[in-house]
Protein backbone atom coordinates (compact mmCIF):
# COMPACT_ATOMS: atom_id res chain seq x y z
CA UNK A 1 0.00 0.00 0.00
CA UNK A 2 1.19 3.50 -0.82
CA UNK A 3 0.79 6.36 1.68
CA UNK A 4 0.95 9.99 0.56
CA UNK A 5 2.82 12.18 3.06
CA UNK A 6 3.52 15.91 3.07
CA UNK A 7 6.22 17.84 4.88
CA UNK A 8 6.92 21.53 5.35
CA UNK A 9 10.62 20.68 5.20
CA UNK A 10 12.47 21.78 2.06
CA UNK A 11 13.91 19.02 -0.13
CA UNK A 12 16.92 19.34 -2.45
CA UNK A 13 17.74 17.10 -5.44
CA UNK A 14 21.43 16.49 -6.10
CA UNK A 15 22.84 15.95 -9.64
CA UNK A 16 22.86 12.17 -9.03
CA UNK A 17 19.07 12.20 -8.48
CA UNK A 18 19.14 11.65 -4.71
CA UNK A 19 17.14 13.88 -2.37
CA UNK A 20 18.43 15.70 0.71
CA UNK A 21 17.11 18.01 3.42
CA UNK A 22 18.93 20.34 5.86
CA UNK A 23 16.89 19.52 8.97
CA UNK A 24 14.97 16.69 10.67
CA UNK A 25 13.21 15.09 7.68
CA UNK A 26 15.87 12.61 6.58
CA UNK A 27 15.05 9.04 5.58
CA UNK A 28 15.10 7.94 9.22
CA UNK A 29 12.16 10.22 10.00
CA UNK A 30 9.96 8.57 7.35
CA UNK A 31 10.79 5.09 8.57
CA UNK A 32 7.92 5.47 11.03
CA UNK A 33 5.50 5.34 8.10
CA UNK A 34 7.39 2.62 6.22
CA UNK A 35 7.10 0.37 9.27
CA UNK A 36 3.39 0.11 8.41
CA UNK A 37 3.00 1.06 4.74
CA UNK A 38 5.00 -0.65 1.99
CA UNK A 39 5.59 2.58 0.07
CA UNK A 40 5.29 6.29 0.74
CA UNK A 41 5.07 9.17 -1.67
CA UNK A 42 6.55 12.31 -0.18
CA UNK A 43 5.08 15.49 -1.68
CA UNK A 44 7.43 18.37 -1.00
CA UNK A 45 8.80 21.66 -2.32
CA UNK A 46 11.95 20.65 -4.15
CA UNK A 47 14.79 22.32 -6.02
CA UNK A 48 18.20 21.24 -7.39
CA UNK A 49 21.40 21.59 -5.40
CA UNK A 50 25.09 20.87 -5.91
CA UNK A 51 26.84 17.73 -4.70
CA UNK A 52 28.87 19.93 -2.37
CA UNK A 53 25.76 21.36 -0.72
CA UNK A 54 24.20 17.90 -0.44
CA UNK A 55 27.18 16.62 1.60
CA UNK A 56 26.13 18.77 4.55
CA UNK A 57 22.50 17.62 4.57
CA UNK A 58 20.46 14.58 5.60
CA UNK A 59 19.73 11.97 2.94
CA UNK A 60 16.00 11.63 2.24
CA UNK A 61 16.12 9.00 -0.50
CA UNK A 62 15.79 5.35 0.48
CA UNK A 63 13.92 2.07 -0.22
CA UNK A 64 10.16 2.49 -0.45
CA UNK A 65 10.25 6.30 -0.58
CA UNK A 66 9.50 8.33 -3.71
CA UNK A 67 9.47 12.11 -3.94
CA UNK A 68 6.80 14.02 -5.86
CA UNK A 69 8.34 17.39 -6.62
CA UNK A 70 6.47 20.65 -6.15
CA UNK A 71 7.77 24.14 -6.99
CA UNK A 72 10.13 25.62 -4.41
CA UNK A 73 8.94 29.21 -3.79
CA UNK A 74 11.19 31.44 -1.69
CA UNK A 75 9.06 33.61 0.59
CA UNK A 76 5.35 34.29 1.01
CA UNK A 77 4.95 36.43 -2.13
CA UNK A 78 6.65 33.78 -4.27
CA UNK A 79 4.33 31.13 -2.81
CA UNK A 80 1.27 33.19 -3.69
CA UNK A 81 2.56 33.53 -7.25
CA UNK A 82 3.11 29.76 -7.44
CA UNK A 83 -0.16 28.78 -5.76
CA UNK A 84 -2.12 28.21 -8.99
CA UNK A 85 0.67 26.13 -10.54
CA UNK A 86 0.92 24.05 -7.36
CA UNK A 87 -2.84 23.56 -7.31
CA UNK A 88 -2.78 22.25 -10.88
CA UNK A 89 -0.08 19.74 -9.94
CA UNK A 90 -1.89 18.52 -6.81
CA UNK A 91 -4.36 16.35 -8.73
CA UNK A 92 -1.49 14.23 -10.05
CA UNK A 93 0.32 13.66 -6.77
CA UNK A 94 -2.60 11.72 -5.29
CA UNK A 95 -2.86 9.16 -8.10
CA UNK A 96 -1.97 5.65 -7.04
CA UNK A 97 -2.07 6.42 -3.32
CA UNK A 98 -4.22 4.34 -0.95
CA UNK A 99 -4.22 6.77 1.99
CA UNK A 100 -2.89 10.22 2.89
CA UNK A 101 -1.29 11.65 6.01
CA UNK A 102 -0.81 15.40 6.41
CA UNK A 103 1.34 17.13 9.02
CA UNK A 104 -0.44 20.44 9.67
CA UNK A 105 -0.48 23.41 9.71
CA UNK A 106 1.13 23.40 6.26
CA UNK A 107 -0.02 25.23 3.14
CA UNK A 108 0.83 22.36 0.80
CA UNK A 109 -1.17 19.94 2.95
CA UNK A 110 -4.14 22.33 2.91
CA UNK A 111 -4.05 22.37 -0.90
CA UNK A 112 -3.91 18.58 -1.23
CA UNK A 113 -6.49 17.78 1.47
CA UNK A 114 -9.67 18.47 -0.57
CA UNK A 115 -8.25 16.59 -3.57
CA UNK A 116 -7.60 13.55 -1.37
CA UNK A 117 -11.17 13.71 -0.13
CA UNK A 118 -12.48 13.74 -3.69
CA UNK A 119 -10.46 10.58 -4.36
CA UNK A 120 -12.25 8.96 -1.38
CA UNK A 121 -9.09 7.65 0.29
CA UNK A 122 -8.70 7.61 4.09
CA UNK A 123 -7.03 10.74 5.47
CA UNK A 124 -5.03 11.14 8.67
CA UNK A 125 -3.66 14.31 10.27
CA UNK A 126 -0.78 14.98 12.63
CA UNK A 127 -1.48 18.37 14.22
CA UNK A 128 1.86 19.80 15.32
CA UNK A 129 1.20 23.43 16.33
CA UNK A 130 -1.35 26.20 16.74
CA UNK A 131 -1.47 28.78 13.89
CA UNK A 132 -2.83 31.42 16.28
CA UNK A 133 0.51 31.24 18.10
CA UNK A 134 2.65 30.36 15.09
CA UNK A 135 1.64 33.57 13.28
CA UNK A 136 1.46 35.79 16.36
CA UNK A 137 2.85 39.32 16.32
CA UNK A 138 5.77 38.09 18.43
CA UNK A 139 6.86 35.96 15.49
CA UNK A 140 7.42 39.00 13.28
CA UNK A 141 5.29 41.52 11.43
CA UNK A 142 5.47 40.28 7.86
CA UNK A 143 2.62 41.73 5.74
CA UNK A 144 0.69 38.46 5.41
CA UNK A 145 0.84 37.50 9.09
CA UNK A 146 -2.82 38.15 9.90
CA UNK A 147 -4.05 36.56 6.68
CA UNK A 148 -1.98 33.42 7.29
CA UNK A 149 -2.94 33.32 10.96
CA UNK A 150 -6.67 33.16 10.32
CA UNK A 151 -6.46 31.18 7.09
CA UNK A 152 -4.46 28.45 8.81
CA UNK A 153 -6.63 28.54 11.94
CA UNK A 154 -9.83 27.86 10.00
CA UNK A 155 -8.07 25.39 7.68
CA UNK A 156 -6.82 23.29 10.62
CA UNK A 157 -10.27 23.33 12.25
CA UNK A 158 -11.92 22.25 8.99
CA UNK A 159 -9.40 19.49 8.33
CA UNK A 160 -9.71 18.11 11.88
CA UNK A 161 -13.48 17.83 11.54
CA UNK A 162 -13.32 16.05 8.19
CA UNK A 163 -10.30 13.74 8.51
CA UNK A 164 -10.72 10.05 9.31
CA UNK A 165 -7.85 9.94 11.82
CA UNK A 166 -6.44 12.85 13.83
CA UNK A 167 -3.41 12.86 16.10
CA UNK A 168 -2.07 15.75 18.18
CA UNK A 169 1.39 16.36 19.66
CA UNK A 170 -0.25 17.56 22.90
CA UNK A 171 -2.45 15.62 25.30
CA UNK A 172 -5.15 18.30 25.59
CA UNK A 173 -4.13 21.82 24.47
CA UNK A 174 -4.47 21.53 20.68
CA UNK A 175 -7.48 19.23 20.99
CA UNK A 176 -9.49 21.99 22.66
CA UNK A 177 -8.80 24.52 19.90
CA UNK A 178 -8.98 22.13 16.94
CA UNK A 179 -11.46 19.39 17.94
CA UNK A 180 -11.87 16.37 15.69
CA UNK A 181 -15.44 15.62 16.83
CA UNK A 182 -14.44 11.94 16.78
CA UNK A 183 -16.33 9.92 19.39
CA UNK A 184 -14.53 7.08 21.21
CA UNK A 185 -17.34 4.70 20.22
CA UNK A 186 -16.80 5.10 16.46
CA UNK A 187 -14.88 2.32 14.70
CA UNK A 188 -14.16 4.07 11.40
CA UNK A 189 -12.57 7.27 12.73
CA UNK A 190 -9.77 7.53 15.28
CA UNK A 191 -8.11 10.15 17.49
CA UNK A 192 -4.75 9.86 19.26
CA UNK A 193 -1.93 11.93 20.67
CA UNK A 194 1.82 11.40 20.61
CA UNK A 195 4.91 13.55 20.21
CA UNK A 196 7.26 13.70 17.22
CA UNK A 197 10.23 13.51 19.58
CA UNK A 198 12.43 10.43 19.39
CA UNK A 199 13.60 10.08 22.99
CA UNK A 200 15.68 7.16 24.22
CA UNK A 201 16.84 6.20 27.70
CA UNK A 202 20.31 7.53 28.44
CA UNK A 203 23.12 6.76 30.78
CA UNK A 204 22.45 9.84 32.90
CA UNK A 205 25.42 11.54 34.54
CA UNK A 206 25.17 12.05 38.29
CA UNK A 207 24.31 15.73 38.65
CA UNK A 208 26.13 17.00 41.72
CA UNK A 209 24.98 20.09 43.64
CA UNK A 210 26.33 22.57 44.46
CA UNK A 211 27.76 23.06 40.97
CA UNK A 212 31.56 23.21 40.96
CA UNK A 213 33.08 25.85 38.68
CA UNK A 214 31.22 27.67 35.90
CA UNK A 215 27.51 27.07 35.43
CA UNK A 216 26.81 25.83 31.90
CA UNK A 217 23.61 27.16 30.29
CA UNK A 218 22.45 25.31 27.17
CA UNK A 219 19.96 26.18 24.44
CA UNK A 220 19.15 23.87 21.52
CA UNK A 221 17.12 24.63 18.40
CA UNK A 222 17.25 23.72 14.72
CA UNK A 223 18.37 27.24 13.85
CA UNK A 224 19.67 30.28 15.73
CA UNK A 225 18.92 32.61 12.81
CA UNK A 226 15.38 33.70 13.67
CA UNK A 227 13.97 35.67 16.56
CA UNK A 228 11.16 33.43 17.80
CA UNK A 229 13.25 30.99 19.87
CA UNK A 230 14.13 33.78 22.30
CA UNK A 231 17.81 34.18 21.50
CA UNK A 232 17.65 37.88 22.35
CA UNK A 233 16.34 37.08 25.82
CA UNK A 234 18.97 34.34 26.30
CA UNK A 235 21.82 36.70 25.35
CA UNK A 236 20.47 39.58 27.47
CA UNK A 237 19.95 37.29 30.48
CA UNK A 238 23.43 35.82 30.11
CA UNK A 239 25.04 39.28 29.97
CA UNK A 240 23.03 40.43 32.98
CA UNK A 241 24.10 37.41 35.03
CA UNK A 242 27.75 37.98 34.13
CA UNK A 243 27.48 41.66 35.06
CA UNK A 244 26.10 40.62 38.45
CA UNK A 245 29.07 38.37 39.10
CA UNK A 246 27.62 34.98 38.26
CA UNK A 247 30.14 32.58 36.72
CA UNK A 248 28.01 31.30 33.81
CA UNK A 249 28.81 30.16 30.30
CA UNK A 250 26.39 29.77 27.42
CA UNK A 251 26.23 27.22 24.61
CA UNK A 252 23.91 27.82 21.65
CA UNK A 253 23.15 24.86 19.37
CA UNK A 254 21.59 25.43 15.95
CA UNK A 255 22.36 26.16 12.33
CA UNK A 256 22.81 29.60 10.81
CA UNK A 257 23.86 32.84 12.49
CA UNK A 258 22.31 35.10 15.09
CA UNK A 259 20.04 37.85 13.83
CA UNK A 260 22.17 40.95 13.32
CA UNK A 261 20.39 42.96 16.02
CA UNK A 262 20.90 40.16 18.56
CA UNK A 263 24.51 39.57 17.53
CA UNK A 264 25.21 43.27 18.09
CA UNK A 265 24.08 42.99 21.72
CA UNK A 266 26.64 40.25 22.31
CA UNK A 267 29.36 42.06 20.35
CA UNK A 268 28.92 45.16 22.51
CA UNK A 269 29.30 43.17 25.73
CA UNK A 270 32.53 41.92 27.33
CA UNK A 271 31.47 38.30 27.19
CA UNK A 272 31.50 37.23 23.57
CA UNK A 273 34.23 34.66 24.25
CA UNK A 274 32.08 33.00 26.93
CA UNK A 275 29.39 32.02 24.37
CA UNK A 276 29.93 28.85 22.33
CA UNK A 277 28.20 28.45 18.96
CA UNK A 278 28.24 24.77 17.94
CA UNK A 279 26.26 24.97 14.72
CA UNK A 280 23.79 22.18 14.00
CA UNK A 281 24.90 19.00 15.78
CA UNK A 282 23.32 15.68 16.64
CA UNK A 283 24.06 12.17 17.85
CA UNK A 284 26.91 11.68 20.31
CA UNK A 285 28.03 15.31 20.03
CA UNK A 286 24.63 16.64 21.09
CA UNK A 287 24.38 13.99 23.82
CA UNK A 288 27.68 15.20 25.26
CA UNK A 289 26.39 18.78 25.36
CA UNK A 290 23.33 17.68 27.32
CA UNK A 291 25.56 15.71 29.71
CA UNK A 292 27.87 18.67 30.32
CA UNK A 293 25.12 21.29 30.78
CA UNK A 294 23.74 22.42 34.14
CA UNK A 295 20.53 24.26 33.11
CA UNK A 296 18.55 24.18 29.87
CA UNK A 297 17.15 27.58 28.80
CA UNK A 298 14.34 27.80 26.24
CA UNK A 299 12.55 31.20 26.12
CA UNK A 300 10.73 30.48 22.85
CA UNK A 301 7.82 32.66 21.72
CA UNK A 302 5.78 29.81 20.19
CA UNK A 303 5.81 26.00 20.22
CA UNK A 304 3.63 22.95 19.72
CA UNK A 305 5.29 20.50 22.08
CA UNK A 306 9.01 21.45 22.07
CA UNK A 307 11.17 18.43 21.26
CA UNK A 308 14.34 20.08 22.58
CA UNK A 309 12.78 20.56 26.01
CA UNK A 310 11.74 16.90 26.18
CA UNK A 311 15.27 15.87 25.19
CA UNK A 312 16.75 18.11 27.90
CA UNK A 313 14.36 16.66 30.48
CA UNK A 314 15.38 13.13 29.47
CA UNK A 315 18.96 14.02 30.43
CA UNK A 316 17.83 15.16 33.86
CA UNK A 317 18.44 18.83 33.11
CA UNK A 318 16.57 21.51 35.07
CA UNK A 319 14.74 23.67 32.51
CA UNK A 320 13.66 27.30 32.42
CA UNK A 321 11.18 28.03 29.62
CA UNK A 322 8.57 30.55 28.60
CA UNK A 323 4.99 30.30 29.78
CA UNK A 324 3.49 29.09 26.49
CA UNK A 325 1.09 26.15 26.03
CA UNK A 326 3.66 23.65 24.74
CA UNK A 327 6.05 24.26 27.64
CA UNK A 328 3.17 24.50 30.09
CA UNK A 329 2.23 20.92 29.27
CA UNK A 330 5.73 19.71 30.12
CA UNK A 331 6.87 21.80 33.09
CA UNK A 332 5.45 23.24 36.33
CA UNK A 333 4.60 26.95 36.39
CA UNK A 334 7.40 27.67 38.88
CA UNK A 335 10.04 27.33 36.12
CA UNK A 336 8.11 29.26 33.45
CA UNK A 337 8.65 32.95 32.67
CA UNK A 338 6.71 35.45 30.52
CA UNK A 339 7.51 35.65 26.81
CA UNK A 340 9.99 38.36 25.76
CA UNK A 341 10.93 39.16 29.36
CA UNK A 342 14.70 39.04 29.88
CA UNK A 343 14.45 40.37 33.45
CA UNK A 344 12.08 37.57 34.47
CA UNK A 345 14.43 35.05 32.88
CA UNK A 346 17.35 36.48 34.88
CA UNK A 347 15.35 36.36 38.11
CA UNK A 348 14.33 32.73 37.54
CA UNK A 349 17.90 31.65 36.78
CA UNK A 350 19.16 33.45 39.89
CA UNK A 351 16.46 31.71 41.93
CA UNK A 352 17.66 28.32 40.70
CA UNK A 353 21.34 29.14 41.14
CA UNK A 354 20.67 30.31 44.67
CA UNK A 355 18.95 27.08 45.71
CA UNK A 356 20.71 23.84 44.83
CA UNK A 357 17.98 21.67 46.35
CA UNK A 358 15.62 23.40 43.88
CA UNK A 359 17.91 22.37 41.00
CA UNK A 360 18.09 18.81 42.29
CA UNK A 361 14.30 18.59 42.59
CA UNK A 362 13.74 19.92 39.06
CA UNK A 363 16.35 17.53 37.68
CA UNK A 364 14.63 14.49 39.18
CA UNK A 365 11.12 15.64 38.24
CA UNK A 366 12.12 16.26 34.64
CA UNK A 367 13.83 12.91 34.37
CA UNK A 368 10.73 11.11 35.66
CA UNK A 369 8.32 13.18 33.54
CA UNK A 370 10.29 12.53 30.35
CA UNK A 371 9.82 8.77 30.62
CA UNK A 372 6.32 8.99 29.18
CA UNK A 373 7.90 10.37 25.99
CA UNK A 374 10.39 7.53 25.53
CA UNK A 375 10.45 6.18 22.01
CA UNK A 376 9.32 2.71 23.14
CA UNK A 377 6.00 4.19 24.30
CA UNK A 378 5.56 6.88 21.66
CA UNK A 379 6.34 4.55 18.75
CA UNK A 380 3.68 2.09 19.95
CA UNK A 381 1.01 4.80 19.95
CA UNK A 382 2.21 6.17 16.62
CA UNK A 383 2.34 2.75 14.95
CA UNK A 384 -1.11 1.85 16.25
CA UNK A 385 -2.44 5.08 14.72
CA UNK A 386 -0.85 4.31 11.32
CA UNK A 387 -2.17 0.75 11.40
CA UNK A 388 -5.68 2.03 11.94
CA UNK A 389 -5.27 4.28 8.90
CA UNK A 390 -4.00 1.33 6.85
CA UNK A 391 -6.90 -0.83 8.03
CA UNK A 392 -9.37 1.83 6.87
CA UNK A 393 -7.70 1.80 3.45
CA UNK A 394 -7.83 -2.00 3.25
CA UNK A 395 -11.50 -2.03 4.22
CA UNK A 396 -12.28 0.61 1.61
CA UNK A 397 -10.55 -1.44 -1.07
CA UNK A 398 -12.53 -4.54 -0.09
CA UNK A 399 -15.77 -2.55 -0.17
CA UNK A 400 -15.01 -1.19 -3.64
CA UNK A 401 -13.85 -4.51 -5.11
Amino acid sequence: MRLLVTTNGRIYRSPNGLYYTPLVYGYGFFQRYLNVFEKIRLVAHTEPCSEEKAKNMLLVSGPGLEVFEMPFPHGKIAYIKSAWKIQNMVKDCIKGCDAALFRIPDMLAFQIFPVARRHHIPIALEVTSNPLVLHSARGGRHPFRLILKWHDYFAVRKCCKKADCVSYVTSSYLQKIYPSKILPSTNNRYEAHYTSANIHEHEIPLRVYPIVGSVSLLHVSASISGKTKGHREIIEAFISLRNQGYDVKLTLVGGGNLDKSIATILENSKYKEEVIFTGLVGGDELAQLYKNADIFVFPSYREGLPRAVIEAMSWGLPCVCTDIPGCRELLPSRVLVPVMDSDALVDKLKELLGNYSYLHTESQLNLNESRQYLNEYVSKARTAFYRKLKKLSENKKLFNS
